[in-house]
Protein backbone atom coordinates (compact mmCIF):
# COMPACT_ATOMS: atom_id res chain seq x y z
CA UNK A 1 0.00 0.00 0.00
CA UNK A 2 2.88 2.39 0.95
CA UNK A 3 4.35 1.44 -2.48
CA UNK A 4 1.23 2.94 -4.19
CA UNK A 5 0.80 6.17 -1.99
CA UNK A 6 4.45 7.10 -3.02
CA UNK A 7 3.47 6.27 -6.77
CA UNK A 8 0.68 8.50 -6.09
CA UNK A 9 2.13 11.15 -4.55
CA UNK A 10 5.05 10.99 -6.95
CA UNK A 11 2.29 11.39 -9.97
CA UNK A 12 0.48 14.48 -8.47
CA UNK A 13 3.75 16.48 -8.17
CA UNK A 14 5.05 15.97 -11.55
CA UNK A 15 1.46 16.88 -12.91
CA UNK A 16 1.46 20.16 -10.75
CA UNK A 17 4.88 20.90 -11.46
CA UNK A 18 4.83 20.68 -15.08
CA UNK A 19 1.27 20.39 -16.05
CA UNK A 20 0.62 23.85 -17.88
CA UNK A 21 4.45 22.86 -19.54
CA UNK A 22 3.91 19.32 -20.33
CA UNK A 23 0.16 19.66 -21.60
CA UNK A 24 -0.85 18.38 -25.54
CA UNK A 25 -1.81 21.62 -26.87
CA UNK A 26 0.48 24.63 -27.96
CA UNK A 27 0.86 27.64 -25.24
CA UNK A 28 -0.88 30.82 -26.91
CA UNK A 29 0.68 33.04 -24.08
CA UNK A 30 3.50 34.90 -23.82
CA UNK A 31 6.94 32.96 -24.97
CA UNK A 32 9.33 34.60 -22.69
CA UNK A 33 6.97 34.22 -19.83
CA UNK A 34 6.20 30.68 -20.09
CA UNK A 35 10.01 29.90 -20.55
CA UNK A 36 10.62 32.08 -17.48
CA UNK A 37 7.89 30.84 -15.75
CA UNK A 38 9.79 27.32 -15.93
CA UNK A 39 12.64 27.60 -15.17
CA UNK A 40 11.87 27.88 -11.83
CA UNK A 41 14.67 30.59 -9.73
CA UNK A 42 16.67 30.86 -12.97
CA UNK A 43 16.65 33.83 -15.27
CA UNK A 44 16.33 32.86 -18.86
CA UNK A 45 15.90 34.86 -22.40
CA UNK A 46 14.35 33.94 -25.28
CA UNK A 47 14.65 34.92 -28.42
CA UNK A 48 12.29 34.15 -31.01
CA UNK A 49 13.31 34.01 -35.29
CA UNK A 50 11.66 32.44 -37.99
CA UNK A 51 10.33 30.03 -35.56
CA UNK A 52 13.79 29.08 -33.73
CA UNK A 53 13.58 29.90 -30.14
CA UNK A 54 17.67 30.60 -28.45
CA UNK A 55 17.35 30.29 -24.69
CA UNK A 56 19.89 31.70 -22.96
CA UNK A 57 20.72 32.31 -19.58
CA UNK A 58 21.19 30.29 -16.06
CA UNK A 59 19.21 27.80 -14.08
CA UNK A 60 20.25 25.53 -10.57
CA UNK A 61 19.12 22.74 -12.27
CA UNK A 62 19.39 20.11 -15.43
CA UNK A 63 15.38 20.18 -14.71
CA UNK A 64 14.69 23.41 -15.01
CA UNK A 65 16.85 23.65 -18.14
CA UNK A 66 14.69 21.05 -19.60
CA UNK A 67 11.19 22.64 -18.23
CA UNK A 68 12.16 25.76 -20.15
CA UNK A 69 13.11 24.04 -23.29
CA UNK A 70 9.59 22.45 -23.01
CA UNK A 71 7.85 25.13 -22.10
CA UNK A 72 9.72 27.07 -25.52
CA UNK A 73 8.84 23.60 -27.72
CA UNK A 74 5.01 23.65 -26.43
CA UNK A 75 4.89 27.86 -27.63
CA UNK A 76 2.64 28.27 -30.59
CA UNK A 77 4.95 28.86 -33.98
CA UNK A 78 7.96 26.92 -32.30
CA UNK A 79 9.54 24.71 -34.50
CA UNK A 80 13.28 24.70 -33.18
CA UNK A 81 14.81 25.23 -29.67
CA UNK A 82 18.30 26.02 -28.92
CA UNK A 83 19.07 25.56 -25.24
CA UNK A 84 21.98 27.46 -24.47
CA UNK A 85 21.13 27.69 -20.69
CA UNK A 86 24.07 27.28 -18.16
CA UNK A 87 23.39 25.18 -15.09
CA UNK A 88 24.76 26.43 -11.96
CA UNK A 89 25.16 23.34 -9.84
Amino acid sequence: MKKYNAIAITTLILVTTFGGVASAGTSTGSLSTDVQSAAGAGHVSVILRNGVATLFGGVESQVDSNAAEMAAANFEGVECVINRISISN
